[in-house]
C-alpha cells in the first residue's frame, strides 16, 4: 500500500513538472506568435512603402518625359524664330534708305 502511494505522489510530482514545462512551452509560444504578427505588421508596412515608391517613380518617370517633349517644343520654337528672325532681318535690309 505503501509503495502504490509512493509511486502516486512521484506520478503527481512528474505530471506537475510536465505542467510546468507546458507552461513555459506555451508561454514561448505565445513569443513567438507575438514576433510573427509583427513581423508581419513590419512586412505589409513594406509592401505599402515600396508601393508608394513605385508610383512617386512612375510620376517622376512621366514627368521626366513630358519634359523633355517640352524641351524638344522649345529647341523647335527656338529654331523656328532664329529662322524668321534672320527673315525680318532680309526684309528690313530691303527698306533702308
Amino acid at each position: 500500500m505503501a509503495q502504490g502511494r509512493n509511486q502516486s505522489l512521484e506520478v503527481v510530482a512528474q505530471a506537475d513538472e510536465a505542467n510546468a514545462a507546458l507552461g513555459h512551452i506555451t508561454a514561448h509560444i505565445t513569443q513567438i506568435s507575438d514576433m510573427n504578427i509583427q513581423v508581419a505588421t513590419a512586412t505589409e508596412e513594406q509592401s505599402s512603402v515600396v508601393g508608394e515608391i513605385n508610383r512617386n517613380v512612375e510620376d517622376i518617370n512621366q514627368l521626366t518625359m513630358e519634359t523633355a517633349d517640352i524641351a524638344h517644343q522649345l529647341t523647335e520654337s527656338s529654331r523656328s524664330l532664329q529662322q524668321l528672325s534672320g527673315e525680318l532681318d532680309k526684309l528690313v535690309g530691303n527698306f533702308r534708305l
